[in-house]
């Protein structure tokens, strides 16, 4: 998977024969240069509430990125010291955010998107859904991949209900 600093708050790399969707862990601060550099195969990327910086070449030479989505309610900063953070081989994805937060995202290299969609619930919000059946459950690690045992860790359990609206829950353990 990816490579993440020891205190789990910095995403350095992500492996650039990785294909389709990635969702950047809970409670990533930074995202390093480049780390995701020429990655021709990444399609979404999804980056938490906790990002709080991104920095230079992020997403450089990703040709195939088409949905970006950010649950923060305020843009993350964009380091663009040493280039941008998102290129112009970028700004054909759409960009996905909290409903409500659009004037945050205008800023910066956030604004330059093809489309920006504020179809996202807020940040921290929570929907309680009761009185409702549920007919599958499954679980994932953070790295998306499916598991049917665990011991201990960080899971994310989906539930589909009989309405075939879905549940999700993060479970520590």
């Amino acid at each position: 998977g990816a490579l993440i600093s020891p205190s789990k708050k910095i995403l350095y790399s992500y492996p650039v024969k990785l294909s389709g969707e990635f969702h950047i862990p809970e409670g990533i601060r930074k995202i390093w240069n480049c780390a995701f550099l020429s990655n021709p195969l990444l399609e979404k990327v999804h980056i938490p509430a906790s990002v709080e910086k991104i920095n230079s070449n992020a997403f450089l030479n990703c040709y195939n990125l088409k949905e970006v989505y950010s649950y923060a309610n305020e843009s993350p900063a964009l380091s663009t010291s040493s280039g941008l953070v998102f290129y112009p081989e970028n700004k054909v994805a759409t960009l996905h955010i909290p409903h409500g937060c659009l004037a945050s995202y205008q800023l910066d290299e956030w604004g330059d998107f093809a489309e920006t969609i504020d179809d996202l619930e807020e940040a921290g919000s929570v929907e309680i859904i009761q009185n409702k059946n549920v007919i599958a459950t499954h679980y994932f690690n953070l790295e998306g991949q499916e598991i049917e045992t665990f011991s201990h860790g960080v899971f994310i359990k989906i539930e589909t209900l009989n309405d075939n609206s879905r549940r999700v829950s993060k479970i520590i353990l």
